[in-house]
């Protein structure tokens, strides 16, 4: 995990900065439940392209809060 700059102190802002994207909010919602395929993920969340879910579940994976299998 590479970051490249110091979390803040505040828990709020922290979280701000790690899900605070309309997209991860969404992912994070449906991942809740448990395990999801990538095509079951795209489907619960609509709208979202395919190249922005994978960019977004990628940069989730870095930061630690998702793991795929």
């Amino acid at each position: 995990m590479q970051q490249t700059k110091e979390l803040p102190a505040c828990p709020v802002e922290t979280t701000l900065m790690l899900i605070g994207d309309k997209w991860k909010v969404l992912i994070l919602r449906d991942l809740m439940p448990g395990t999801k395929r990538f095509g079951e993920l795209k489907k619960s969340i609509g709208s979202v392209s395919q190249k922005v879910l994978t960019a977004q579940l990628r940069d989730m994976e870095e930061k630690g809060l998702v793991s795929r299998k």
